[in-house]
């Protein structure tokens, strides 16, 4: 049984700033509510040090588990199902104040949904199909009341919740000033981008595809 050890910790209207303290941590995550920028979320959740990593490329699929990474074979659902019932925490000490108290946290690409509808697939570049990683702790930010805590499970060793806490106490400096030092360029030219304006609306009627998400990639020099 799993129970959770919850510590409180200040309140900050930003999570961003405790991002920054553990950011360099292996497999930092960050689900942002964009507080206080906006007014509609309510959670923010951090987390770090996966106990495990599950990754599929291409059909492949991997995990990273005690410092070893092996090839599993069958569905990466399954084996994703499979692994949260071995790993994730069976019993709440708090029911119902967070609302995560360790579990998976990742991404599905649209490769991985092209697998599943048997379509054709092209390349996704350096994002996988799906990674997603076991975490046995989070930090929550609760912005209706105004409260933070980290909460651990007994998948976090002592040596690594110490190591999280002080992290998450230590002063960050600030950031320098963003600045870049060219114009914006993308990576497509007008005419390729009204080209596939025009392959995309041939495809809606000829009832290939209902939807697109189409963009365009732009970048500058710092």
């Amino acid at each position: 049984m799993r129970m959770q050890d919850v510590v409180p910790l200040p309140y900050l209207e930003d999570v961003c700033t405790y991002f920054a303290r553990i950011r360099d941590r292996p497999g930092a995550v960050l689900l942002d509510s964009a507080r206080p920028f906006s007014p509609e979320g309510r959670f923010d959740l951090i987390a770090s040090d996966p106990v495990a990593v599950l990754e599929s490329r291409g059909g492949i699929t991997t995990l990273r588990q005690h410092g070893e990474t092996t090839t599993v074979p069958g569905s990466p659902f399954r084996i994703l199902e499979n692994l949260l019932d071995s790993l994730r925490p069976t019993e709440r000490s708090v029911a119902g104040e967070w609302p995560f108290a360790g579990g998976a946290i990742g991404l599905f690409g649209y490769g991985l949904g092209a697998d599943m509808a048997r379509s054709a697939r092209r390349e996704s570049g350096a994002l996988p199909d799906l990674c997603v990683g076991i975490h046995g702790w989070a930090l929550l930010q609760d912005h209706e009341l105004r409260r933070s805590a980290a909460v651990f499970t007994t998948l976090i060793d002592p040596s690594t919740r110490s190591e999280i806490l002080h992290a998450l106490a230590r002063p960050v400096p600030p950031p320098a000033a963003f600045a870049i030092s060219g114009r914006f360029t993308s990576n497509l030219t007008h005419t390729d981008y009204s080209r596939a304006f025009s392959r995309i609306h041939e495809y809606i009627l000829a009832g290939d595809v209902y939807q697109v998400n189409f963009a365009q990639r732009l970048s500058a020099a710092g």
